[in-house]
């Protein structure tokens, strides 16, 4: 009978244990996080998706300098985009394409709201002739 009680004992004093590792383990990542649990919830994105962000959105500034004016870049900023605008917004304009967005974009990728302002990146504002109104600590790609 002892020993039961000393197998009961160390099987919830390694499960506490587990439990303030892992708060310990997400509180230290973050936002940054890589963990599913954090990440299914919306906590955090991956710091490997946050960056193909930043890049994806420097390819997509250089993109939308080809159009020649600036109404034009707006245009297919805002139409290939609309997924990161909160509701309601152009989704109400281009409800086929923000359906479609949404299915590629939220269910192999989480949108939160740092991960949406790092892709409105410097190059993306300045092809668009933007100024953004919030703050965040930008990731500068020198090409």
């Amino acid at each position: 009978m002892e020993y039961q009680k000393v197998k009961k004992l160390a099987f919830l004093t390694s499960n506490n244990f587990d439990q303030v590792i892992a708060k310990e383990v997400f509180r230290s990542e973050g936002e940054f996080s890589s963990e599913y649990a954090m990440e299914s919830e919306g906590f955090s994105a991956s710091p490997v998706e946050r960056f193909a962000d930043v890049v994806g959105s420097y390819a997509l500034a250089d993109l939308l300098g080809s159009y020649p004016r600036q109404l034009d870049r707006r245009n297919v900023f805002l139409a290939s985009g609309s997924w990161l605008c909160s509701k309601p917004s152009l989704a109400s304009l281009y409800p086929d394409e923000e359906t479609i967005q949404q299915e590629f974009a939220f269910d192999a990728h989480t949108g939160t709201d740092e991960r949406k302002k790092e892709f409105f990146s410097t190059p993306i504002r300045e092809t668009l002739g933007c100024k953004k109104d919030f703050q965040f600590n930008e990731c500068f790609l020198p090409f």
